[in-house]
């Protein structure tokens, strides 16, 4: 017999379950803050940040692998996964609603009210509830960025930038990673240390924008 599914059965299945729920959390992170439908190259750069910064919050990162493609973080994984929650319903591809290419140029990703839904289930777990946090204090950090300035940081990361990741380079991230590291040593080097993980997070973007403004 059927039945509707549960917060249980959602957060039940390993890292392709896990990737899914992270990739909700991070749209719907952007729709409360204004910033959907998001681009594609945008989307992954959160997603990058969500996998070096996810040990401040004592979390797994949903990606161990980074791609660095061109200039940008590429996940095929979670272009993968993304590409699933479409095709369920739970993502609306914005880009593609009135222009027929295949170009990721055009993509743009938005959570639909199903998305919603399952997010909301999934935030009733301890995970969903974590990850959920996390998402959303890494989304609120970037939209306080100089919107002209937000899309390069990543170039001024300490784990992703030229002479530490090289292009078509993949790097496995680990829970001292050099981005981690950086964060503790401008948190050490400030006159109040951040309060908790979010404050550490804003700190993070601070310092890469006003690193690429010096």
């Amino acid at each position: 017999m059927s039945h509707s599914p549960s917060a249980r059965d959602l957060d039940f299945g390993g890292a392709e379950h896990r990737l899914r729920g992270w990739l909700l959390f991070v749209l719907e992170g952007f729709g409360r803050y204004g910033l959907a439908p998001v681009a594609q190259d945008r989307l992954h750069l959160l997603l990058y940040f969500a996998a070096v910064l996810s040990p401040v919050y004592r979390l797994e990162t949903p990606v161990l692998k980074i791609l660095k493609h061109r200039t940008v973080p590429f996940y095929p994984e979670a272009q993968f996964a993304l590409e699933r929650l479409v095709v369920s319903r739970h993502v609306i591809n914005a880009g593609r609603e009135s222009v027929r290419d295949d170009g990721s140029a055009w993509d743009a990703y938005r959570i639909s009210e199903a998305g919603l839904a399952t997010a909301g289930l999934l935030a009733t777990t301890a995970w969903g509830r974590r990850v959920s946090r996390f998402s959303h204090d890494l989304v609120q950090g970037f939209a306080r960025l100089d919107p002209e300035m937000a899309d390069a940081i990543v170039q001024q990361d300490a784990f992703f930038r030229d002479g530490r990741m090289d292009v078509d380079e993949v790097k496995t991230v680990t829970p001292g990673n050099e981005a981690v590291a950086t964060l503790r040593w401008v948190a050490e080097d400030e006159d109040e240390s951040p309060h908790n993980e979010r404050d550490s997070v804003l700190l993070y973007f601070t310092y890469l924008q006003a690193r690429m403004a010096a």
